[in-house]
């Protein structure tokens, strides 16, 4: 969104508009930090820029839309005055208001220019009497700025020797999908996370997988575009019933999607949040509450990333210090042509039409 839409606050009413910035939970164990609500880091921040008198705040986040209803709904109509939000790539058209407070998002990729413009009356204690917000495409091809492009064209050539680098073949397409059903690229992965460490599951989270692969050459450019964080492979022991709390982490959480491997499991969606696991079997045998099982799984959700706080609490935990992406091209190396059959390992009966997928 165009920051020109702050100073259209300060220019046309004589009213300061100050950024605060609202914690969205980040799964990596980070030493010396905390996370928390996104309402009590906003509140603070807010007490922080009031102090310095500030007349009104408009807040920039990256927590998704519907945690910006949540914030607007808590904060807003005092020195909140909007929310400029991020995160979910939610394209919204026109104004958008919870509460009275307008939230503006601009969908994803660059492909649109928000504007948001503030109306402050100064003489009512800087209360906002009118906002407006529009949505504008972008048509014209960026101009590129003569500095970055001498640095990209300085680093390119190496940069390309690296990532045209062939790892190996691939016989079939693999793809992702978001929602809580099998893809074929997400069961490949979780299988390499299982093989690579022989433990009973493989977890891997739809969010960590950045785009597809198409049959053909499989060069490191393409790995590092499905992986491209350094994620490494951690693993832990989990009770059964840790595994199933995951599994119910995973049916009522969009964010929270998996990847399965060396198990099953039947969600049924119609059923309440916390009881849309009906089947789970590890290994072709039923999931034991009581049982302990040996879990891989990316440091992201190792670390409790997308809301999964049972991966965070497992016992023995090793992490492989391998990363993700290597052992994959390690794999590619290994064992191409590749040719990879999908065998699904979930099945939802009702409906499930969100998308899913973080980090």
């Amino acid at each position: 969104f165009s920051l020109g839409a702050l100073d259209f606050v300060r220019l046309s009413s004589g009213a300061r508009a100050v950024l605060g910035a609202a914690l969205l939970f980040s799964g990596k164990p980070l030493k010396g930090l905390s996370f928390g609500q996104e309402h009590r880091a906003a509140e603070s921040a807010m007490a922080a820029v009031l102090a310095a008198a500030a007349d009104c705040i408009v807040l920039l986040t990256h927590c998704g839309e519907k945690t910006d209803r949540r914030l607007a709904a808590r904060l807003g109509g005092g020195a909140v005055v909007g929310i400029v939000g991020g995160h979910s790539h939610t394209r919204l058209e026109g104004l958008v208001l919870e509460d009275g407070t307008p939230i503006v998002q601009a969908g994803s990729r660059g492909l649109a220019v928000g504007v948001l413009e503030l109306s402050i009356d100064p003489r009512r204690s800087r209360k906002l009497v009118g906002s407006r917000s529009r949505l504008v495409e972008v048509t014209a091809p960026p101009v590129p700025d003569p500095w970055a492009r001498r640095i990209v064209e300085r680093y390119s050539p190496d940069i390309d020797r690296t990532m045209n680098r062939l790892v190996g073949e691939l016989a079939v397409d693999l793809d992702r999908v978001r929602g809580l059903v099998s893809s074929s690229l997400g069961c490949f992965l979780a299988d390499v996370i299982r093989e690579e460490t022989g433990t009973d599951v493989g977890l891997h989270n739809k969010g960590g997988i950045r785009a597809n692969l198409v049959a053909g050459p499989i060069r490191l450019r393409e790995l590092y575009q499905v992986s491209p964080f350094d994620n490494t492979i951690y693993t832990m022991t989990l009770r059964g019933e840790q595994i199933r709390e995951v599994l119910e982490t995973m049916a009522a959480r969009p964010v929270g999607r998996l990847e399965l491997s060396g198990m099953t499991v039947v969600f049924d969606i119609s059923r309440p949040a916390g009881s849309r696991v009906v089947e789970a079997h590890v290994a072709g045998k039923p999931l034991q509450s009581d049982k302990r099982y040996r879990v891989a799984t990316n440091s992201f959700l190792a670390g409790g990333g997308d809301g999964h706080a049972a991966l965070a609490a497992g016992e023995d935990r090793r992490d492989t210090g391998r990363l993700l992406r290597d052992v994959t091209v390690e794999w590619f190396e290994k064992h191409s042509p590749v040719s990879y059959v999908l065998k699904p390992r979930v099945e939802v009966r009702g409906n499930d039409s969100a998308p899913g997928g973080s980090e």
